[in-house]
């Protein structure tokens, strides 16, 4: 929740965006300030081309704000709404960038744990489409190793969004970690491939969460049969039900 606005940086004149929380918000309203102040954290302890890069926060007059890198484009999730289906090559150039990024939250102590089509940015440079991850707002940080994880939702609430889910996250299980975002993409990349996450012929969240650690994936090439066997085998392979067995 919040607003994001485009502005100058009066220091360097440099185009920026701006983030700001309304301060009822603030007020009345304290999982969503510390989801924000989550973001902050994670996001700016994260030095990478391919995570929207956050350069300031703070609070004025009682509402928070942060300054964040401004891109221009779309998310994931309007391209797919679009598209329908990308091309294999496409989903294999921003699932490798997308990578890359969590390759360095992960070394610095972050797991986004909510990966999914709307929290990937497609920056447009002319011809030239670039992913950049966005909102870490219920990510793990390294300090709740010793602090204990807050959860930011409610008792009995999930981290993340149902259909992008990994089993760990949909069993409630509390050892999550960088291999939960490996899944996340996993499925990503499934959506994109064939215009369908694997269980969105489910009728209810329920049965979408059950076959997650249950129900076996179905096949990529079922809804995508141009894609190549080695990169249905790269999908599957990030789709392993056992952490143990997905890319480490």
């Amino acid at each position: 929740m919040g607003v994001v606005y485009e502005a100058i940086d009066q220091r360097t004149q440099a185009r920026v965006a701006l983030k700001l929380l309304a301060s009822a918000i603030s007020e009345d309203m304290p999982d969503v300030v510390a989801r924000f102040e989550r973001e902050v954290t994670a996001a700016s302890s994260i030095d990478s081309d391919h995570i929207v890069r956050v350069f300031d926060a703070g609070s004025e007059d009682g509402s928070p704000f942060m300054v964040m890198e401004l891109v221009h484009g779309r998310d994931l999730h309007q391209w797919c709404k679009q598209l329908r289906q990308m091309r294999p090559e496409t989903v294999v150039r921003l699932a490798g960038q997308a990578c890359e990024g969590l390759a360095k939250a992960h070394a610095a102590g972050v797991v986004h744990r909510d990966i999914k089509p709307g929290n990937i940015f497609l920056s447009e440079r002319g011809d030239e489409v670039d992913a950049k991850i966005l909102d870490f707002g219920i990510a793990k940080l390294k300090m709740d190793q010793v602090q204990g994880d807050p959860g930011l939702t409610k008792t009995g609430n999930m981290l993340g969004s149902p259909h992008y889910m990994s089993p760990e996250q949909a069993q409630g299980l509390r050892t999550i970690d960088h291999r939960t975002d490996i899944w996340s993409l996993g499925v990503v990349m499934y959506k994109a491939l064939t215009g369908r996450t694997p269980f969105a012929d489910l009728d209810s969240m329920g049965q979408v969460i059950i076959a997650i650690w249950s129900m076996p994936i179905p096949p990529v090439q079922d809804g995508a049969p141009w894609v190549s066997p080695e990169l249905a085998a790269v999908v599957h392979k990030a789709l392993q039900k056992k952490a143990d067995d997905r890319y480490q």
